[in-house]
């Protein structure tokens, strides 16, 4: 049994004032990448609301992940999905997170990675 949180899944702090600087929501496909992903409404707003990053993961599929901003969701519109029983979710396309720069990146890359994206998320 494992309860469910409307808190972030992490949060990364100023170490001088401990107040949150940022906020990284989770989300796993484990059929691997797709040509589009469908992101919950309730996620979203979570994530504009807290100026947070989705991290989107292929576990076990895949060692990969893509990065989403949070500001990024309130420049599209929901969609009805009707194999969510038609609740809302945001559509991303594979094809749009590439040309973005969003991803799909290797965990074990040396380029870049992660770490660096978040850094420069920050720095903005």
């Amino acid at each position: 049994y494992e309860e469910i949180s409307t808190d972030p899944d992490f949060v990364i702090k100023d170490l001088s004032t401990s107040t949150a600087r940022l906020v990284i929501e989770l989300q796993q496909s484990r059929d691997g990448v797709r040509k589009e992903y469908h992101i919950k409404v309730n996620k979203a707003r979570k994530l504009i609301e807290r100026k947070g990053l989705l991290i989107f993961t292929h576990f076990p599929a895949e060692d990969t992940y893509f990065v989403v901003p949070g500001n990024w969701f309130s420049e599209v519109e929901p969609i009805s999905n009707p194999a969510w029983g038609g609740k809302l979710v945001y559509p991303i396309s594979r094809q749009y997170i590439e040309q973005k720069g969003w991803g799909h990146y290797k965990f074990a890359s040396k380029a870049g990675g992660l770490l660096q994206f978040i850094k420069q998320y920050l720095e903005t």
